[in-house]
């Protein structure tokens, strides 16, 4: 399975972040206990596993797509 997303410009940041929201999408409707996340970008994994609020834009863009 391929990936291809139009970002425009955007950081390195917020391409991860939407690289892994659509990854979980794609396995949203499916019966699974858990998930495990692999990226190279420690900063973005990091920030989900917080999950606490915080001041990136970026990220409550992301959290509020998924929660949706």
């Amino acid at each position: 399975m391929g990936y291809n997303r139009n970002l425009g410009k955007c950081s390195i940041f917020d391409a991860k972040l939407w690289s892994i929201l659509d990854g979980l999408t794609l396995i949203q409707n499916r019966s699974y206990d858990g998930v495990k996340i692999q990226s190279d970008n420690v900063k973005a994994v990091k920030a989900i596993q917080d999950s606490s609020p915080t001041s990136l834009p970026s990220l409550n863009v992301f959290i509020t797509c998924w929660e949706t």
